[in-house]
């Protein structure tokens, strides 16, 4: 889904960019209401999920770093939560934070640019992935429709590790 209008060329003036920003900031503001109402919703019939936070969700989780991220591709309804920036987005990691404006504008600018982006990194659990850097990215795949997200696992649960470590012995096969 485009939600800015394409570029025909490559040279960008700097009106085009402008043009790309405002509506990306139009976009903002629309998940930012959308999650603002989703809130008000939820929480006056009592099911208000914020973002699952990594150590709200499993408090005594062990993290072993891996000492070669694994790259993959993941799909975004596999990344559940947030090791540190949960009070920022809501469960479908939308921005309720008006503060994230610039910076979520910025990296859809970017996204529909076509520039490349550093992967996200996720920490692997039994319940899913946590993003541990790349939250922005993550929100504004999900608002742009997109299915899944260059990640790397930087690291796994305690238990989980065999199941990492299987994988990526896969991967370099």
């Amino acid at each position: 889904m485009t939600l800015f209008r394409v570029k025909e060329c490559c040279d960008e003036t700097p009106a085009q960019s402008d043009i790309f920003y405002d509506a990306a900031g139009d976009y903002f503001d629309r998940e930012n209401l959308i999650s603002a109402l989703r809130f008000v919703y939820f929480f006056v019939v009592g099911k208000h999920k914020p973002l699952p936070a990594l150590h709200d969700c499993l408090p005594d989780v062990r993290l072993v770093t891996l000492p070669q991220p694994i790259l993959r591709c993941v799909p975004l309804d596999q990344i559940v939560g947030s090791e540190n920036r949960s009070a920022d987005f809501d469960v479908c990691f939308r921005p309720v934070n008006r503060a994230l404006r610039e910076r979520w504008c910025r990296v859809a600018v970017a996204m529909e640019s076509g520039v490349p982006l550093p992967p996200v990194d996720l920490i692997q659990t039994r319940m899913g992935y946590f993003v541990r850097d790349g939250n922005h990215r993550v929100s504004v795949a999900r608002a742009l429709g997109l299915r899944e997200v260059d990640a790397q696992i930087v690291a796994c649960e305690a238990p989980a590790l065999d199941s990492c470590a299987e994988h990526a012995h896969g991967e370099a096969d």
